[in-house]
């Protein structure tokens, strides 16, 4: 994935017992894959383990909530569109993950955020999404348009149904879910809206489900 994006390709016989690639290609393990170009499908040829990642096979917490991520990920991600940013966030996130003492689903959806913001869609929360003015107080979380609305701006929507409340605190919150470090995410005080916003953001704006 570093190297050419997202790959599929058939790795034959894997299933076989004596499948010397068998536990190579287990679930949340970082691999180094050669494959060759086929007809019809590519090929695996040679894999060697990098990271089995061996806390998260071994936690159900973890696995669940990695196993989430890998699968929102295969459907967000296009086959062949390179972009090492990406692949280095899934290395770090994993890494991380792998090694914590507690995870929260903050992690989750600040992971979520932030490759939405490699593919264009970062959320906006210092200025008013709809008037870009800076000196009014936001009150509030524009879904459709994708960041902060002030109180003039869900006066004047016509359709304010994608327009949800936001505490000071939430707000704040929400910026370290978008710009914090993977520890700073798990000190987090959890809040329930910040979480609901961020999946409706997500969702809004990748079409998947969480």
């Amino acid at each position: 994935m570093e190297k050419n994006g997202k790959k599929e390709a058939l790795a034959k016989g894997i299933k076989k017992i004596v499948s010397k690639q068998s536990g190579h290609l287990e679930p949340f393990t970082l691999v180094d894959v050669e494959i060759i170009n086929g007809k019809e499908l590519d090929h695996v040829t040679k894999v060697s383990v990098v990271n089995i990642f061996k806390n998260i096979r071994s936690n159900l917490e973890k696995s669940l909530l990695v196993s989430r991520l890998i699968k929102l990920i295969d459907k967000i991600m296009v086959a062949g569109e390179v972009d090492k940013r990406v692949f280095i966030l899934i290395q770090d996130w994993l890494e991380y993950i792998d090694r914590a003492v507690k995870i929260n689903e903050y992690l989750l959806y600040s992971f979520i955020l932030k490759l939405l913001g490699y593919l264009g869609f970062s959320p906006e929360l210092n200025i008013c999404v709809n008037c870009g003015l800076t000196q009014k107080k936001s009150i509030g979380f524009d879904i459709e348009n994708g960041g902060l609305c002030c109180e003039d701006c869900k006066k004047g929507a016509i359709n304010d149904k994608f327009i949800f409340p936001l505490t000071t605190g939430e707000i704040n919150c929400f910026r370290v879910l978008l710009n914090g470090t993977w520890p700073e995410l798990t000190e987090l005080e959890k809040y329930e809206r910040v979480l609901k916003l961020a999946e409706k953001f997500a969702r809004y704006h990748s079409g998947q489900k969480f």
